[in-house]
């Protein structure tokens, strides 16, 4: 009997091992390009709510970037991320009639780029 026992957990073990693993159906988003300079994150979570990337610059000017897509009508918010911005529609507003004017900003975020004083010499000088 115990043989029998040992043979049968035996073979629900092997079977167990060579089933093929169960498959996730959640997919991952997709990162689809959208313009030369940006991509946006694809979700099927939220019909008003989009994340874009755009290209990575150092010294952006996040505030003036976010106050030209706020200004677009229909955007009801905009939160920044490091070369990401997740933004909100309104309801009533189609991505259609908006995300040409969200990619127009983000192809062009090097105009939003911080101007960096060079230092002055003569202070160093003077030391």
């Amino acid at each position: 009997m115990k043989r029998l026992l040992i043979i049968f957990l035996a073979c629900v073990l092997i079977a167990s091992c060579a089933a093929s693993p169960k498959k996730n159906d959640s997919k991952a988003p997709n990162i689809i390009k959208i313009s030369v300079n940006a991509w946006r994150i694809e979700s099927r979570y939220s019909e008003t709510n989009r994340s874009y990337l755009f290209k990575h610059s150092d010294n952006i000017d996040y505030q003036a970037l976010i106050i030209d897509i706020s200004r677009i009508e229909g955007v009801q918010n905009v939160s920044p991320a490091f070369y990401q911005l997740n933004i909100t529609i309104a309801g009533n507003y189609s991505w259609s009639d908006i995300e040409p004017e969200i990619v127009k900003i983000l192809d062009n975020v090097d105009s939003y780029l911080l101007v960096i004083e060079p230092e002055l010499n003569e202070n160093k000088k003077s030391l």
